[in-house]
């Protein structure tokens, strides 16, 4: 699992693929209806659900208009070239690449418990 920071609260994600809600809720090992399953699916919909699919789109729209998917990821998302070895590191078919927002969880500071905790399940998910 790589999380990059683009800058304005847009981020890069990368993790083996793209994971379904149930398999979050495994690893959290919630109560369905509890308020650690709204969290955890808070935590699902901002780094996996509402990211945008880098990949597919680059498929479906991109794929004759760009070289390659890291010219598309420059030139339209303005993903930097220094990022692009994290990004594509272990690369296959089924990899999620995706781009997301986040204006709840203020990943950006460093030592922070809920950064901290975050990471960790979504590490654990990816491994």
């Amino acid at each position: 699992m790589v999380i990059l920071p683009l800058g304005n609260y847009h981020y890069v994600i990368r993790l083996k693929k793209k994971y379904k809600k149930s398999e979050l809720l495994r690893i959290c090992k919630v109560i369905k209806g509890s308020y650690a399953e709204i969290f955890a699916l808070q935590i699902y919909n901002t780094f996996i659900g509402q990211s945008i699919d880098v990949l597919q789109e680059y498929k479906m729209y991109y794929s004759e208009e760009y070289l390659s998917i890291q010219d598309f990821l420059f030139w339209k998302y303005y993903v930097p070239n220094t990022y692009f070895e994290d990004i594509f590191r272990g690369y296959s078919e089924s990899t999620f690449i995706g781009l997301f927002e986040d204006y709840s969880w203020c990943i950006d500071e460093e030592g922070d418990v809920m950064t901290e905790t975050i990471f960790n399940l979504l590490k654990e998910l990816d491994d």
